[in-house]
């Protein structure tokens, strides 16, 4: 049901996100052990704060494969706090933004870095990627991302 409403996908809102395809997506993608132990656990609830991501499917394969091989160790870490997203605070500079090409892509943010709203925006995608709950949080002039963590 999070998707009965269209997404538009991150850079090109015109393009939307198919709810079928992207159940089918992390289906695939958990059967094949790709996402963070904790997915098979989550509630409905925290289930629809991952697949409402407005990356495309191949935009979160892309995330997982590249920071498996780019950055394994914010895979791997037992800080579940900073599990996948603390390649923000590694690896995204804090700087106006380049875009480099249309449509904008979460790639672009990864090179091209950004201030709090891109810098959150890509935090929300890395984690959403693994299969990890996210929420977004805006006030003027500011972003930030709030994402679930065991309450062990």
């Amino acid at each position: 049901l999070e998707l009965c409403v269209p997404l538009g996908m991150f850079g090109n809102i015109k393009i939307l996100i198919d709810p079928l395809q992207r159940y089918i997506h992390y289906e695939q993608a958990y059967l094949a052990g790709e996402l963070d132990g904790a997915f098979s656990q989550f509630t409905v609830q925290e289930l629809r704060m991952v697949v409402n991501s407005d990356a495309s499917d191949e935009q979160l394969v892309w995330c997982r494969e590249s920071l498996k091989n780019y950055r394994p160790q914010h895979v791997l870490t037992d800080d579940i706090q900073f599990r996948y997203c603390n390649i923000v605070k590694a690896d995204v500079p804090y700087m106006n933004p380049v875009w480099y090409k249309e449509p904008r892509s979460y790639d672009q943010i990864l090179s091209g870095g950004g201030k709090c709203g891109p810098r959150a925006w890509y935090g929300r995608f890395v984690c959403k990627a693994f299969g990890i709950p996210v929420w977004g949080v805006r006030q003027t002039g500011h972003a930030a991302m709030v994402r679930w963590t065991s309450q062990s």
